[in-house]
């Protein structure tokens, strides 16, 4: 069977590992890139290029930045919305027409719809060729606007952030926190637990993106940075 096009998706962790192993399941020829000196020869050729750079700031803004340079005129950027806005992505990659967000919390198996997202500049065909690529993936897409941390990934962060903050101020300890969402609400898992499985580093990153826009309300808790091994807060 024919290859549908070239993707190229740079990042580390489950969400770079997850979207490289579907797209090879949907018959695209696919790379993955986890070195920044490779970027460029590799999206040079790519129709689809995928941010999956679950990072700290600086390591994001140098890789979509390296992407922009070398993007094709008609590929398209998709760029994770989680941890940074589209209109932050499409400003540092100098792409702000081909960019597009999309928003996977952690497993992209365990996501029914891909969130999307769009800069004031993003083209309806880029957007459609987003679209076009998590279907054949096997997800449905929602456009969504483009808000710190999405819709599910900013309430998860939020919803872990705030059980950390019940552990720091002494409501209750880790496991009873947990226990209670879980019997209270029916919870699956409880929210510790649950950006535990997620990863915390890539909570604090949702949580400082959304600190970074809408105010300390969103401080990461201790807890939160001692598991993610961030104990101080990012700069601004």
């Amino acid at each position: 069977m024919a290859s549908k096009g070239y993707v190229v998706v740079f990042g580390r962790g489950p969400v770079a590992d997850d979207i490289f192993k579907a797209a090879q399941a949907a018959d695209y020829r696919v790379v993955a890139v986890k070195d920044l000196r490779t970027i460029e020869r590799e999206v040079a050729e790519a129709t689809i290029v995928v941010e999956a750079c679950v990072a700290d700031h600086y390591r994001k803004y140098e890789a979509l930045e390296a992407m922009g340079r070398a993007l094709q005129p008609r590929a398209v950027l998709l760029a994770d919305a989680l941890p940074a806005t589209v209109a932050e992505c499409a400003t540092w990659s100098g792409q702000p027409r081909r960019c597009v967000g999309y928003g996977v919390v952690a497993h992209l198996a365990d996501q029914k719809i891909v969130e999307l997202a769009t800069g004031a500049a993003t083209l309806d065909d880029a957007l459609e060729q987003a679209r076009t690529f998590f279907s054949e993936l096997g997800h449905e897409t929602r456009k969504v606007g483009d808000r710190p941390g999405l819709i599910s990934g900013r309430t998860i962060a939020a919803l872990a952030n705030e059980a950390a903050w019940a552990v720091a101020n002494g409501v209750a300890s880790e496991g009873d926190v947990d226990r209670a969402m879980q019997l209270g609400t029916n919870y699956p898992r409880g929210p510790l637990a649950w950006a535990r499985e997620i990863g915390p580093k890539r909570v604090v990153a949702i949580l400082e993106n959304m600190r970074r826009h809408e105010g300390d309300a969103y401080e990461p808790a201790p807890l939160l940075r001692e598991i993610a091994g961030s104990k101080e807060p990012a700069q601004r």
